[in-house]
């Protein structure tokens, strides 16, 4: 954050100076002189170091180090060569988050400001860039200073951005539009569940306790290590670092909790808005923390504010719309009808009481949202302003069966429906056929056992699933690797991660032709030292990815009291190839 900060401040003297300059140019060519403007040099962030340890908000400390080294001015004359370290005076926990937050404001709506500029007597158009739009939130953002509020995601808008076409841009806006108006409300039965079962919630592990997102992290980790070193029969069973490591999630994992609590409290008697903003890819996104891209907890606690819809059918069909979702949201099923009479079978024990829901929730899939969709199906509240999510089936290969009109994998997402109304996995079918196909190469019996004992649906999905967005051996390897563990050697790692991209290759030819074919056209542009560019009718997204260097600094943790060095990627202007 302060490093892209320190790069947009200078940017921004850039263009002032650039602008003076020509200013300057201008007026004095009417007299027939040019005057060559002097560089300047500015100091950025001094006074902010000098005002944070005038009010002690840190202070510099030397820390001594074993590898100093003696730097020689001149014969007789040398120093030391030591680090300064900047340390904060408080805990870093307790800083607030800088959260976009949801809006009780209909957003403004997304519109271009300009088509057209004079520039010297020149009418020059504009490109209809992505980043140039205003709306959503209704301060206007300035100078792109921290969190600027606007539609594209990415922060190096030189390097990827969106170009929007000027005969499709104004109905793409209308379909942004229309988005960011739809209204929410804080689904208030599923709130006061929480606030009255919380102890029951923490203790069967459905909540961190709320003491942790209090708790002053320092104080605990010198508490945590005074501990430890006096308990020996810990010190056999885990490191220090390990649990000072656990401590710290938990405590962030309590304090997120803690915080979408107090903010839905906040915002409990209100109709709130979601601006939506986009990636330089296209996709669209909600701002902010709380929306239906979040965790289970916040997802369970947001209704739609109105419902447009007209009534169709009978109460009772939407009443088991939102029964299937509950049972969706408690395990998986192959068909909606399985998932209804589930919940039929077991309404009785999941209404018997509070505890006995927070029971079935405990070994649901979506715990929170599971709960959410279960209160609201006593007849209180709207059916149709509860919200019932439906994943796509891995989206990217569904596209990749379109594209290609590979008919088993379009069956396999579920493009195509299946005879029997089932829904398909396509990750269990590629645990069978990559069992199969492994059978065939490995002969060691013993390895064969030990690969199946830990090759289940999860690590299918970590494998395969990237893999169409450029995932790479090394990166298969190390997930094998943190699975399978002491069990398997990093050779046998390695292995079976080839083993894996070559069932991949053998078993949809067509589909890592089409991904190679992709790849080879961005190295194609990369080497004509071009941009990535790919165009649809709505807009062209560029995506210029630019060489990074390795920088090493040193950095002092608090937690373990030691020095450290850490490796930056620090971009540059010249082009990857």
């Amino acid at each position: 954050m302060l490093d892209r900060t320190v790069r947009t401040q200078a940017n921004i003297i850039n263009k002032m100076e650039s602008s003076q300059e020509i200013s300057s140019r201008v007026d004095s060519s009417k007299e027939g002189d040019i005057k060559q403007k002097k560089g300047n040099k500015f100091e950025i962030g001094r006074r902010l170091l000098e005002f944070m340890m005038e009010r002690q908000v840190i202070h510099i400390e030397s820390i001594s180090a074993n590898d100093k080294k003696a730097v020689v001015k001149e014969k007789g004359k040398g120093y030391l060569e030591s680090n300064l370290f900047a340390v904060c005076n408080f805990d870093l926990s307790i800083l607030p988050l800088k959260l976009n937050l949801p809006m009780v404001c209909k957003p403004l709506d997304w519109v271009h400001p300009t088509e057209i500029e004079f520039h010297f007597d020149f009418e020059v158009r504009k490109p209809f860039v992505l980043s140039d739009m205003r709306g959503g939130y209704l301060s206007s953002p300035t100078l792109d200073i921290y969190n600027r509020v606007g539609l594209l995601s990415s922060h190096n808008l030189s390097n990827f951005n969106i170009e929007l076409h000027s005969c499709k841009y104004k109905e793409m806006c209308s379909i942004l539009n229309g988005l960011q108006k739809q209204g929410f409300q804080i689904n208030k039965k599923v709130l006061e569940f929480i606030k009255k079962n919380r102890p029951t919630l923490e203790k069967v592990g459905l909540l961190m306790p709320g003491i942790l997102a209090r708790v002053n992290l320092k104080e605990a980790f010198n508490l945590l290590r005074k501990s430890y070193y006096q308990n020996m029969a810990i010190k056999g069973a885990c490191s220090l670092g390990a649990l000072l490591n656990e401590l710290d999630i938990r405590a962030q994992k309590a304090r997120y909790e803690d915080l979408i609590i107090r903010l839905v409290s906040a915002y409990e008697d209100y109709v709130f808005y979601m601006p939506a903003f986009m990636d330089f890819c296209g996709r669209i996104y909600r701002s902010g923390i709380l929306h239906f891209h979040e965790r289970d907890l916040a997802r369970s606690l947001i209704v739609f504010a109105n419902n447009h819809q007209e009534e169709e059918g009978s109460n009772q069909s939407a009443k088991d719309i939102v029964a299937s979702a509950a049972a969706f949201k408690y395990k998986k099923f192959y068909l909606y009808d399985e998932a209804l009479q589930w919940y039929k079978e077991n309404q009785s024990l999941i209404y018997a009481s509070d505890e006995s829901l927070i029971s079935f929730a405990k070994g649901a899939r979506a715990p929170f949202q599971f709960i959410a969709k279960a209160l609201c199906n006593d007849g209180v509240q709207e059916y149709n302003r509860i919200p019932i999510t439906q994943d796509a089936t891995t989206s990217a290969y569904q596209i990749m069966s379109y594209l290609l009109l590979n008919e088993e994998m379009a069956r396999r997402t579920n493009l195509i429906p299946h005879p029997e109304g089932k829904i398909q996995d396509v990750y269990t079918y590629l645990l069978q056929d990559l069992k199969e196909f492994m059978r065939h190469r490995i002969n060691d019996k013993l390895k064969m056992e030990i690969i199946e004992s830990k090759l289940d649906r999860k690590l299918i999905k970590r494998l395969f699933m990237p893999l169409i967005y450029g995932k790479t051996l090394i990166s298969m390897e190390m997930d094998i690797r943190l699975t399978y563990g002491q069990l398997l050697s990093r050779k046998d790692s390695y292995n079976l991660a080839k083993l894996s991209n070559e069932f991949w290759i053998h078993k949809y030819p067509d589909i890592a032709n089409l991904m190679k074919l992709i790849n080879s056209v961005s190295w194609f542009c990369s080497t004509k030292d071009r941009a990535v560019v790919y165009s649809i009718p709505y807009f062209t997204t560029k995506q210029d990815y630019m060489s990074f260097v390795k920088e090493e600094i040193i950095v002092y943790e608090r937690n373990t009291k030691k020095r450290r060095r850490a490796t930056l990627s620090v971009p540059t202007m010249k082009r990857d190839r």
